[in-house]
Order: structure tokens, then sequence, then C-alpha cells
């Protein structure tokens, strides 16, 4: 018989939460890349619930931004929210990545099913006040 220890005393289970806005941190943004679907340059940026006992119970939120074409007004918009920083339409510019990790901001969350289970999904991101 193969036996393993197990510790859950650190372990999120991922839970769906009810819709709603909820005070989240930017916790992480990644590297850029294509997406899987369409190939577009974007980056996946990842919340954080500041609430210990919902970070606990649903992990994080996560939404992919696409940094080119039309879609590329979205992370404008998250930008916006997180730093306060415009980035100005008809432009290309360069912005440190860094600088948007660990702002606090308003996350409209939703529901929505993957692979037949409820979990949370980004649906608007504002400002925090």
């Amino acid at each position: 018989m193969r036996r393993a220890t197990v510790d859950t005393s650190e372990a999120q289970s991922f839970e769906a939460v009810e819709p709603g806005p909820y005070q989240m941190l930017v916790d992480e943004i990644e590297d850029p890349g294509p997406s899987e679907v369409k190939g577009t340059n974007g980056t996946w940026v990842y919340f954080a619930f500041q609430d210990p006992a919902l970070a606990k119970k649903a992990g994080r939120a996560r939404k992919f931004y696409t940094l080119q074409g039309k879609g590329a007004g979205f992370f404008r918009e998250f930008w916006k929210a997180a730093t306060g920083e415009d980035i100005p339409i008809g432009a290309t510019i360069d912005v440190d990545l860094d600088d948007g990790v660990g702002r606090p901001v308003i996350v409209q969350i939703g529901n929505e099913t993957y692979e037949g289970r409820l979990q949370n999904s980004v649906e608007r991101v504002s400002a925090a006040s």
C-alpha cells in the first residue's frame, strides 16, 4: 500500500463566491505572451481577495488582458483603475507591469462554469476609493 501525508493547513478550496464587488489586490501580473485562443499578445492578471477568509475559501481570480488590437482598451481600463495612469488611445507605450502589483482595486466577480464546476470570473475592475 502506498501512502502520503497531505498537509492542508495552507490549502485554498477555490470555491465560487457570490457575484458582486469585492475589495481585492492586484496580486500578480504575468510576463506578456500570446493567448492560447487567438495568439494575441497579452498578460494574465491575478487578483487576491483582501478578506483573509474569502482568500482561503476562493483563492485568486484572474483575467487575461490583451495588449494589442481592439481588446487593448480593456487593459487600458484595468491599468487606470489600478495605477491611476491613463494610457492614451492611439498610442504605443511601455508600462512597468510591476507598478500595478499590490494595488487595491474593486473587482466585480461573476460566476461561470468551467469543466462542470462553478468558478469565479473577473467581469470588471474599478479603482478602489
